[in-house]
């Protein structure tokens, strides 16, 4: 054993820390590519790769040209569709359909009666509702206040509900707050009222009610219930703010309709 140590100092000291190091890291990596060239013979390639196909080696890692294909949806620009971007344009609104669209037609032509045109402006019978001159049962009943009352549109009635006071009801929401319609679709919003009496619904992102307006006052039933049907046209999509009030009741009731574009059922 001794003989054996000395002769390789001998031979350490003749070619050097160096050379010594090299052949130790040469031998080392011929052990490693014997090794590895053993396991590709043994293992076999996962995949028969094709340089024709695009198949390449990627970290070591054989990957087909199928894995490294772009999806088309994360495709450039100018190959991505804009459908994704399409809610539609809002219908426009035949102004004679109605006494409601002829009265915002009145107020466009003359200037006057802002109050059909903007929830920031309220007329004075908004201000002082009169509810013995709109119920028909009451001695005071006034068929031309009634008329007028109901042909005129104005958003802004919303924020004139009753004060609150001793036999004053609060009014109460009777469908869900929250509604999910499909463009084209339609939802019946539902809220408590006096029986006989005016509630006003408006909504202040685009839609449209049964009158083709994005307001309308109707008159709650027998049961004291105040319906409107609400349209999530095209041009109208995620969420809409409705708000419903009525002059005799106090409080004011909010109402979301999130209207989706048919194509992507979100």
């Amino acid at each position: 054993m001794a003989l054996l140590g000395i002769a390789f100092l001998v031979l350490l000291a003749r070619k050097g820390p160096h050379d010594t190091f090299d052949a130790l890291t040469d031998s080392s990596s011929k052990e490693q590519e014997e090794t590895l060239a053993r396991s590709s013979t043994e293992i076999g390639p996962r995949l028969d790769l094709d340089p024709a196909e695009g198949d390449s080696v990627i970290g070591g890692v054989e990957r087909p040209s199928k894995d490294l294909a772009s999806n088309s949806k994360d495709s450039s620009p100018e190959e991505q569709s804009d459908d994704w971007l399409n809610v539609g344009e809002t219908p426009g609104v035949a102004l004679d359909a109605n006494e409601q669209t002829l009265a915002v037609l009145e107020a466009v032509e003359t200037g006057r009666y802002p109050e059909r045109l903007t929830s920031g402006v309220a007329s004075e019978t908004a201000r002082s509702f009169d509810p013995g001159k709109f119920d028909p049962q009451s001695e005071s009943y006034d068929e031309d206040y009634r008329e007028a009352y109901l042909r005129s549109p104005e958003p802004g009635r919303v924020w004139f509900p009753a004060q609150p006071g001793p036999g004053v009801q609060r009014i109460q929401p009777l469908s869900p707050g929250f509604v999910k319609v499909t463009q084209g679709e339609q939802t019946t919003l539902r809220v408590s009222g006096m029986p006989g009496q005016p509630v006003t619904f408006t909504s202040f992102d685009l839609g449209m009610f049964e009158n083709q307006l994005t307001t309308t006052t109707v008159v709650a039933n027998d049961q004291g219930v105040a319906e409107a049907v609400f349209h999530g046209p095209s041009g109208t999509f995620d969420d809409v703010s409705i708000m419903a009030a009525s002059p005799v009741m106090s409080g004011q009731v909010r109402l979301t309709v999130h209207v989706v574009p048919p194509y992507t059922g979100k």
